[in-house]
């Protein structure tokens, strides 16, 4: 499908569920029916709530983070940055966004930065300005659209598992990286937020992406324990979800998404962060993320061995209080500065260990 026509079947999805959502038709169903509704519940009323849930979800979301800046230190920037790139893999077109720092700063390697489960990918406006931050700090920064999100093709064939192939983008775009912009010999950084964390760590632990530093902002978490299998309550409901915020037009088998999505779950990789020799790492999360999956990943945490660091953000959500306001992005100057200091003090630490070793 193309962006135009995501772009406009995003929109109408919105402006039916506002309209609804007024008329209080779909607001009963959606609290009581999603995310898990009972065996006895139509199916179409089932992928119903879980569609309202979604995308009434999303704009709680978005309020909630416009709030949280404005309790915090708001900040606010309509600046438009970076230039388009593209990475061909097959018959898929993946598009990103490179940010570079301004003249005359000094440049301290390459970050690749994935984005979570959203509708707008890579235009979010999380990535959007956690890109040009990190950019003025001295990195170049690639932010792309994941397969499936944005302005990049469509998972081929939403049937087979092949066809969610995330690790192995990440080895194009950091191979992308090496090759035309930074050289051979540049640190590289990867960041992954949300589901993209998942797809980073994965990547890595599966000797798909050979980086300097990884970095797992807010990553998926109780994955397995809430939707692990389809006996689970959310199963459906993720599995709609990803559907949804890709904006499939095929229906993924139950099958299929176990294969990729659950394959990706960072429960499914602690063996590797267990080794004494993985990648540094760093986890982070937000103070005002539910306390549930706080506590699962600090839990994690304590679980691994060899260089890693865990971080909570003070009065942070899982968006780092950053939301869009029309073009512009609205965000907590306290957060994003608490954030990407840590990212880059965390980055000063591997590089003095590695110039230790050598």
């Amino acid at each position: 499908m193309s962006l135009p026509e995501k772009r406009r079947r995003f929109f109408l999805m919105s402006l039916l569920v506002v309209i609804l959502s007024g008329g209080g038709l779909v607001v009963l169903p959606a609290m009581l029916l999603a995310p898990a509704a009972p065996s006895w519940v139509p199916s179409w009323l089932e992928a119903w709530s879980q569609d309202v849930r979604l995308w009434m979800g999303r704009e709680v979301l978005a309020a909630q983070a416009l709030l949280h800046a404005l309790q915090g230190d708001p900040g606010i920037t309509c600046a438009e940055r970076g230039r388009p790139v593209v990475v061909e893999r097959g018959a898929l077109r993946l598009v990103g966004t490179l940010y570079e720092p301004p003249e005359g700063t000094t440049r301290k390697g390459g970050v690749l930065l994935l984005h979570g489960s959203v509708p707008q990918g890579r235009q979010h406006p999380l990535y959007r300005l956690l890109g040009s931050t990190l950019a003025d700090s001295g990195f170049v920064v690639l932010v792309p659209d994941q397969r499936g999100f944005g302005a990049s093709s469509d998972p081929p064939d939403p049937t087979q598992r092949r066809s969610f192939d995330y690790a192995g983008d990440v080895a194009a775009w950091l191979a992308y990286l090496r090759d035309h912009v930074v050289g051979q010999e540049a640190p590289l950084g990867l960041i992954g937020h949300s589901f993209g964390a998942d797809v980073a760590l994965t990547a890595v632990a599966e000797g798909q992406a050979p980086v300097d530093f990884l970095v797992l902002m807010g990553p998926a978490r109780r994955l397995l324990e809430r939707g692990g299998d389809p006996s689970r309550p959310e199963f459906a409901y993720f599995k709609r979800r990803e559907e949804r915020f890709m904006q499939l037009e095929t229906s993924i088998p139950d099958t299929t998404f176990l294969r990729y999505r659950m394959r990706l779950a960072i429960d499914n990789h602690i063996g590797y962060l267990q080794r004494p020799d993985h990648v540094p790492v760093l986890l982070m999360d937000g103070e005002r993320e539910s306390p549930n999956d706080r506590a699962f990943l600090k839990a994690y945490y304590d679980r691994l061995a060899g260089p890693v660091r865990y971080v909570t953000v003070p009065e942070a959500d899982h968006y780092l209080n950053t939301a869009g306001l029309g073009s512009c992005v609205v965000y907590d100057r306290d957060a994003m500065r608490e954030a990407v200091g840590v990212m880059m003090d965390f980055g000063r630490t591997v590089r003095s260990a590695q110039e230790t070793d050598s």
